[in-house]
């Protein structure tokens, strides 16, 4: 086997292992997804088995914030809650439900006491609708496409650094969509808890070299390991809780002290790391000379930053309030939906400007149609999403305005009648994504087929030349080609496009810049059209 391909083989098996827990959450998507089938619940919230948001009918009933449920209606709970689920899923308003709680106590142990309590109805309002498909979104959508495209790029260029640091920033916020999953001894646990101690490093470096490295730290090397000596630590510490859940091996009784310590700070370091990686693309989009990559990296810093912004902030809230309870339970369900629906925005534009990135070569026409797909296809998501709101709309208003049927009717009228409104608004988004960002919507297939068709039977220089620069500038939306031909000692223009006067360029066949277009390298050209070292104006990069 030739050393090269030895690469594939961990990509294989990381592939295996991802994709392997995102089938086995699917499979969950069930029990996942019973809370929005449920008609109660519990007058408390329940997650990782301990109690939180207790309600005052609760606390009479004996239940405090941290109380661990250890059987319902005298069946035992695992720690895989399956039992919970089931007993919920059988809740009904106002029909009392047994509970054996404990609580912990501070010498270790656990007090045991019996609770009733009386399930109260879960509302179905447009807040629940809202929340269903949002909750689908970040748990299924996000962690779907964020594992699909990390691997798509790293099985292309499976030898790019970057392709593999990319390959784990989209890991570790797939594992965000996963926290559910909180066990260390099974296959999703591992995965979440792995990938999410990965993340803030990985976007850390992914800050610091895409597309090129950061000038601050060409000058600082040393700043960047300040953080990638804890964070590496905090791996260690995450693959060392794994190795005790699977084999009983425990490290920690020997660095239990250490590991401790550094969980007083870990969380500080992590969110430093990750705000390092906007403060190293916000300063490289504001300083690159090339205006192209400069463009792109403010796309990808606009869109990233949009996407974790809400998120992040939410999480610094629970943080330092110390509020228990997922993003709907800790501030107005509206902003968490926000934020959650937000965060998609990460790995579609992490898609558009690594394809953009690498499309802008010599080779600028494949990548056309996936780009273009990339953008339009954004836009028919968000069609699709639109569709279904008024959908869940039109569902609301059903349920609730039933015996008002002049209400229905009126719900139902502009439901329909907005259907058409966003099919026409869809349209000339489409259009102006392909005129602001995209050269054309063509694949180096359809490019190649059709100037083949047009050249095959020209025999003349010069309609040959005509035919490529208009086929082009077509495709690119570039206002000026150039072919420059030989002519004795010199490369001269022998056809121009979109120039008033004929640019009087002249390359000697032996100079620097032939040379290296000769070898499919790229060249920088200046005003007096020579190689120097100096601000360039036109740039062939």
């Amino acid at each position: 086997m030739k050393r090269k391909y030895l690469l594939y083989v961990p990509i294989v098996l990381l592939f295996a292992f991802s994709f392997a827990a995102l089938i086995s959450h699917y499979a969950n998507i069930q029990k996942v997804q019973a809370t929005f089938t449920q008609e109660a619940r519990l007058p408390f919230r329940y997650m990782n088995r301990s109690a939180y948001l207790v309600t005052p009918d609760a606390e009479s009933a004996g239940i405090r914030p941290g109380d661990r449920v250890d059987a319902i209606n005298g069946r035992e709970v695992g720690e895989d809650d399956s039992v919970l689920l089931e007993e919920f899923s059988k809740m009904r308003p106002g029909v009392p439900v047994s509970l054996s709680m404990s609580r912990a106590l501070t010498e270790g142990d656990r007090e045991k006491y019996e609770a009733v309590v009386t399930p109260v109805a879960i509302v179905r309002d447009l807040t629940f609708y809202s929340a269903y498909v949002v909750n689908f979104i970040f748990v299924y959508l996000l962690p779907t496409l964020c594992i699909l495209l990390g691997f798509w790029v790293l099985f292309v260029r499976p030898f790019d650094p970057l392709a593999w640091i990319l390959l784990f920033v989209l890991l570790g916020l797939s594992s965000l969509s996963l926290e559910i999953y909180w066990q260390s001894g099974t296959l999703l646990g591992t995965f979440h808890n792995i990938f999410f101690a990965c993340w803030a490093l990985a976007m850390l470096l992914f800050g610091i070299y895409f597309p090129e490295r950061w000038t601050l730290d060409e000058k600082l090397p040393w700043l960047k390991w300040l953080f990638i000596i804890p964070l590496s630590f905090q791996m260690i510490l995450t693959l060392f809780d794994t190795l005790r859940a699977f084999t009983g091996i425990n490290v920690f009784t020997y660095i239990g002290p250490v590991a401790r310590f550094y969980g007083q700070f870990g969380w500080a370091v992590n969110m430093l790391a990750i705000g390092m990686f906007f403060a190293a693309l916000g300063h490289k989009s504001g300083v690159m000379q090339n205006p192209d990559a400069r463009r792109r990296l403010r796309v990808l810093l606009y869109g990233t930053s949009l996407a974790i912004t809400p998120s992040f902030l939410i999480v610094l809230y629970r943080i330092f309030t110390d509020a228990q309870g997922n993003f709907t339970e800790v501030v107005p369900p509206w902003i968490a939906l926000v934020s959650l629906v937000l965060m998609l925005l990460f790995p579609l534009t992490m898609a558009y400007v690594i394809v953009v990135y690498r499309a802008m070569d010599v080779s600028v026409v494949v990548r056309q149609g996936l780009q273009y797909a990339l953008a339009t296809g954004g836009v028919r998501v968000i069609q699709f999403f639109l569709l279904l709101g008024i959908g869940l709309v039109v569902r609301w208003s059903i349920n609730n305005y039933g015996a008002n049927l002049g209400a229905q009717i009126g719900f139902i009228v502009g439901g329909i009648a907005l259907v058409p409104l966003i099919d026409m608004a869809a349209k000339p988004l489409r259009q102006w994504i392909d005129r602001r960002f995209f050269r054309e919507a063509y694949n180096a297939e359809q490019i190649l087929s059709e100037l083949s068709e047009d050249v095959r039977t020209m025999v003349e220089t010069k309609p040959l030349l005509e035919t490529v620069a208009g086929k082009i500038g077509e495709s690119l939306h570039v206002p000026q080609v150039a072919f420059l031909l030989k002519n004795g000692p010199s490369f001269v223009p022998a056809y121009v496009l979109g120039f008033d006067t004929q640019p009087a360029v002249s390359l000697a066949a032996d100079s620097k810049s032939i040379k290296k277009l000769s070898d499919n390298r790229h060249i920088v050209l200046y005003d007096d059209m020579t190689e120097v070292t100096s601000v360039p104006t036109v740039s062939l990069d």
